[in-house]
């Protein structure tokens, strides 16, 4: 669907991001009222989505690839 433009590293930065961001919306008491709330949420979905697929659309549009050469 969408060409990879991550490297390794940059997803796993990536998925352990979105994932402290999905726990500390519903674990961590400031988190859990108002707007914060939900752009955490949001925030956490779109960097495990991106870290899942290998692809950011924000990347794509500035020119950016973090893949070692070799995978280019």
């Amino acid at each position: 669907m969408f060409s990879r433009n991550e490297g390794n590293v940059d997803r796993g930065i990536r998925l352990i991001v979105g994932i402290a961001m999905l726990w500390g919306a519903w674990n961590v008491a400031t988190l859990q009222a108002g707007a914060l709330h939900w752009v955490a949420i949001v925030v956490g979905v779109l960097m495990l989505f991106t870290g899942l697929s290998g692809s950011c659309l924000l990347y794509k549009a500035v020119g950016i690839d973090t893949r070692p050469a070799d995978q280019r």
